[in-house]
């Protein structure tokens, strides 16, 4: 939690949660509020890191699960609220798309 990492342009970020589940790295940022001004720079940073979309995740409080699914397709991140988080990422974890 608050893993903190320096970006190739120099800039300094705090990633909320980084989780190692075997040789598989998850990444994790939660939104209670406005995402739209953020959203674009996590689809590039998970590129920076080098993970895949099933290993990036965005928790987007009181998001409606269709919009999170346009939302996911669009930005090439895994786009879910706190009602579905624990399914999604469990399918992840199993091996499964998002």
């Amino acid at each position: 939690m608050g893993y903190q990492v320096t970006l190739p342009g120099g800039e300094a970020m705090e990633l909320d949660v980084l989780v190692r589940v075997g040789e598989r790295v998850y990444w994790f940022e939660a939104k209670t509020g406005e995402f739209q001004a953020h959203i674009a720079k996590y689809a590039g940073l998970k590129k920076v890191l080098g993970l895949s979309q099933r290993e990036s995740f965005l928790v987007l409080l009181g998001m409606d699960k269709a919009r999170a699914k346009e939302l996911s397709a669009l930005h090439g991140l895994t786009v879910v609220n706190q009602a579905n988080f624990l399914e999604v990422f469990q399918e992840a974890l199993e091996g499964h798309a998002p």
